[in-house]
């Protein structure tokens, strides 16, 4: 017997499908301005977004928000608007915070769609201990027409998305307890001024497990392991301090631009150079490169580069080696090193200053 489906029992149909019941405390296509709760899953396939926050709060509850390609999950509008315990599913961008900012996620698990999973374009921020995984594009994606971005990071995970794990675009914003792992671009990309990164781990990240640009940024305590290169610092006047980078595919620290101080880190078993400093009156001091596949520290021709109180063991090519003019270089470390624990690219040293260090070999007689 054939079988009819009138208009009616479609829209039946999807008034149940979608939650739009009073039973779910939530209908889609909802503007939330207040206090919310969900008591249900709500797939909404007509509304996009599927929910709107203009200032008010949702606790999810635990449940879930789905979508179909094409929709957006959560907008948020204004200010001050608030999402926590749940998850967001399928959609293009799981969550989007517009408006002049001041929003909070807490606790929400965004997975897999074609983007983006927490999208922020307004100032001031806070996202804590969510999880972005699976989209095309970023997990974590930050930018503002209006700055300072001024975003706060604290315990989120960024894992296995097409492109970067966290692409931080503004200044002033704070990292602090994340985690990047597996995902095909870099780990944490930060661009922008005045920026703190702190306490964080990349893992496994196809490209960069950190890269930095702008200027004036603050990297600290981090944790660099399996990535295409460890830390990268394409910004002027940064501070690189107290991080580890091991394992990584090629160098474990590139530094690009002038006045960068290293200090305190180290560098282990990385598939290339341990330090590549590029750049003027750049310096690295009180850091380790050992067993690294190539130099330990590699200074390139530049001036007023200053490499002090270094450890530079086991590494596949020189320990420390200086190409530039003007350096300092004292108080550092090395043995067992293949090729020479010490070489200068000049014969005479030239203008640099070497004094007070302890090599088992040097290339060069000028070196002491």
């Amino acid at each position: 017997m054939k079988k009819i489906i009138t208009k009616a029992m479609v829209g039946a149909l999807a008034a149940g499908f979608v939650g739009t019941g009073s039973a779910y405390g939530v209908t889609c296509g909802q503007v939330i301005t207040g206090n919310e709760t969900l008591t249900g899953n709500l797939f909404c396939i007509l509304n996009d977004p599927v929910i709107t926050i203009d200032g008010g709060s949702l606790d999810m509850n635990g449940y879930q928000i789905g979508c179909l390609p094409g929709q957006d999950g959560v907008a948020f509008i204004n200010s001050g608007g608030k999402l926590r315990n749940g998850s967001i599913e399928g959609c293009d961008r799981a969550a989007v915070l517009a408006g002049s900012g001041k929003h909070t996620v807490v606790n929400v698990h965004a997975k897999g769609g074609s983007d983006t999973g927490f999208y922020m374009l307004g100032s001031g921020n806070k996202m804590i201990k969510n999880v972005a995984s699976g989209f095309g594009n970023y997990g974590f994606r930050a930018a503002t027409a209006l700055p300072p971005l001024s975003d706060v990071f604290i315990d989120n995970v960024s894992a296995n998305n097409g492109d970067s794990g966290f692409h931080i675009d503004g200044d002033k914003a704070k990292m602090s307890g994340n985690v990047a792992v597996g995902n095909g671009g870099r780990g944490i990309w930060i661009d922008g001024e005045g920026n703190k990164l702190m306490r964080n781990i990349a893992y496994d990240n196809v490209q960069s497990g950190v890269q930095v640009e702008g200027s004036a940024n603050s990297v600290q305590k981090n944790v660099s392991v399996a990535n295409g290169t460890g830390v990268v610092v394409l910004s002027g006047l940064t501070k690189v301090k107290s991080n580890v980078a091991i394992a990584s595919v090629g160098n474990g620290y590139s530094n690009l631009e002038d006045g960068s101080l290293f200090s305190g880190n180290s560098s282990i078993l990385n598939g290339t150079f341990g330090f590549v400093m590029l750049g003027n009156n750049v310096g690295v001091s009180k850091s380790s490169a050992i067993l690294n596949g190539s130099f330990g520290i590699w200074m390139g021709m530049y001036t007023g580069v200053v490499a002090k109180g270094n450890r530079l063991f086991s590494n596949g090519d020189v320990g420390l080696y200086s190409a530039g003019n003007g350096a300092e270089i004292s108080g550092n470390l090395g043995f067992d090193n293949v090729n020479a624990d010490a070489d200068d690219f000049s014969a005479t040293c030239s203008t640099n200053i070497w004094d007070g260090n302890v090599f088992g070999s040097a290339a060069d007689s000028c070196i002491q």
